[in-house]
């Protein structure tokens, strides 16, 4: 897939809450991708893949995915421990949902 991706993050300090918004589009199964395969394996004298033919939306295909995740911290009782919380939600070319708890502890 060949692809561009625009983020933006968004703080809100009060509550220790941070947003991010990424869109993605992009294009599946072009050709250039596999001929810069092919040029990679001739350079390095490897065996040419061969399943190029059986790729999805062989020739190309618009493709876009939209992801929104907020992650908010939870306790920070010192510099050196600090607890996250993520809630992430993707819909386009992959739609999913995820819940992350994060612990971080800084031994020094």
């Amino acid at each position: 897939m060949v692809y561009a991706a625009s983020t933006r993050t968004l703080l809100d300090r009060p509550r220790k809450t941070a947003w991010n918004s990424t869109l993605t589009i992009g294009a599946l199964g072009l050709s250039l991708v596999g001929d810069l395969q092919d040029s990679i394996h001739d350079m390095t004298n490897s065996t040419k893949p061969l399943g190029w033919g059986n790729q999805i939306s062989d020739g190309g295909e618009l493709t876009a995915k939209y992801t929104l995740s907020q992650q908010k911290l939870i306790s920070s009782a010192s510099s050196q421990i600090e607890l996250k919380s993520t809630l992430q939600a993707s819909v386009g070319y992959i739609t999913e949902a995820l819940w992350e708890y994060k612990n971080r502890l800084a031994l020094t």
